[in-house]
């Protein structure tokens, strides 16, 4: 069963979740999304949950365990100058419905990575994010 579409555009990976995000997927897509973070020198990661209506808590663990990864990614690439600033503001998350929005406001996560309407909304603030860096 396919539960993600990843694609790349101009260091950003898009990520296209196809299913519900629960337990008994969420190990799986982790992997999946590591991975390309690592052989793609991925600077930015874009969460589109258009076709997501149901989300249990290893979800807000899948997205916000992937900013550690995307750091040690960068701190590996030399791309960090400041270890001590975190890639939470290189994360995006688009197409929330109306109940996973309050459902990740809940749970703190929209005060560590960014909530957009659309995918060309997020493309242009994560680029504008690497040219104030």
């Amino acid at each position: 069963m396919v539960f993600i579409q990843i694609s790349i555009s101009q260091k950003i990976l898009i990520v296209k979740l196809e299913n519900d995000l629960d337990h008994h997927v969420a190990n799986e897509i982790k992997d999946e999304i590591d991975r390309q973070i690592m052989t793609s020198k991925t600077e930015s990661i874009i969460f589109d949950f258009e076709k997501v209506k149901f989300m249990d808590s290893s979800g807000i663990g899948l997205i916000s365990g992937r900013i550690s990864v995307l750091d040690a990614q960068k701190e590996s690439n030399n791309i960090i100058k400041n270890k001590n600033i975190s890639s939470s503001n290189d994360i995006a998350i688009i197409n929330l419905d109306k109940r996973l929005t309050t459902m990740m406001r809940i749970s703190g996560l929209d005060k560590i990575v960014n909530f957009f309407d659309d995918l060309e909304s997020a493309m242009s603030a994560l680029r504008k994010n690497k040219h104030s860096d």
